[in-house]
């Protein structure tokens, strides 16, 4: 039986099909060849939201098919220039999002390696 937020991941995925937002449409997704490389890589960033923005996968008023859900992530991108990637995660009740900066030095991300579902950075997203 498939979990609240596996259902939520499986809408995720399925984003690119259902058509392009102005936000959605200015990022792509960075390749993940190796998950721990990409994790470790986030130790050198620093988020800048100045909340983490959850999504609640138990929320029935929220509409997770269409792309423009995600856009207080973007936003919350634009909102420092110095911003390099957006970070999702995921666990059993939401997705959460974050913008991050880079910074000299190392620090632990915000969850641990398995919650980390996506990374986005500017560019433009394939059809």
């Amino acid at each position: 039986m498939l979990s609240i937020a596996k259902c939520l991941l499986l809408i995720l995925i399925g984003q690119p099909i259902l058509g392009q937002a102005q936000l959605y449409s200015g990022f792509e997704t960075v390749p993940l060849s190796n998950v721990n490389s990409m994790y470790s890589l986030l130790g050198q960033f620093n988020s800048t939201s100045k909340a983490l923005l959850k999504f609640p996968a138990n929320n029935a008023s929220a509409d997770y098919t269409t792309d423009n859900w995600m856009d207080p992530c973007y936003e919350e991108f634009y909102s420092n220039s110095d911003n390099k990637y957006i970070i999702y995660w995921i666990t059993n009740e939401y997705v959460a999002c974050e913008a991050v900066s880079y910074i000299s030095g190392r620090q632990t991300p915000t969850y641990p390696v398995a919650n980390l579902m996506r990374v986005e950075r500017l560019g433009q997203r394939c059809p």
